[in-house]
């Protein structure tokens, strides 16, 4: 059976995952569009009858959208993130969950920073944050992974 976007989940934690502490339910996200890939480098060579090429790293972006409200501490999160004056106060360890029938969840986890982060002030629709997270240096424990079984 499908899963209905509204269903799934994004939690958050200031800091990296390895550090202490809970993840937080972020509150007014509306939507979260977690995109992968995978650089393909061409490898192709006069003579060939078809494109070849190599897969190398893998790159992420998760783009949030955040209702705005200042009391909501999700958007403080993804701000302060993102003013951080230094790398290390700007990370924070994101969990990107879809939510299974047997209540369980599965999904991204790592270690991330704000690399883009704007205000839509539209006539017709509440003011939206949008922010852009990018995988971010990590101590090895923040390493992107897919999790099961939260």
């Amino acid at each position: 059976m499908a899963s209905m976007g509204s269903e799934a989940r994004l939690y958050y934690k200031v800091g990296r995952v390895s550090a202490g502490g809970s993840f937080l339910l972020a509150g007014l996200v509306r939507n979260v569009s977690p995109e992968m890939t995978r650089i393909f480098a061409d490898a192709s060579v006069r003579g060939d009858s078809t494109k070849r090429g190599v897969v190398g790293m893998r790159d992420m972006t998760i783009r949030v959208e955040v209702m705005y409200d200042p009391a909501v501490a999700t958007l403080e999160a993804f701000r302060a993130a993102y003013f951080s004056a230094t790398s290390e106060a700007g990370v924070l360890a994101l969990q990107v969950l879809d939510k299974l029938k047997d209540g369980s969840a599965r999904g991204i986890q790592g270690d991330f920073v704000v690399s883009s982060f704007s205000k839509r002030e539209e006539l017709d629709d509440v003011q939206m944050f949008e922010a852009e997270l990018r995988p971010a240096l990590t101590d090895g424990a923040g390493d992107v992974t897919w999790i099961t079984g939260q």
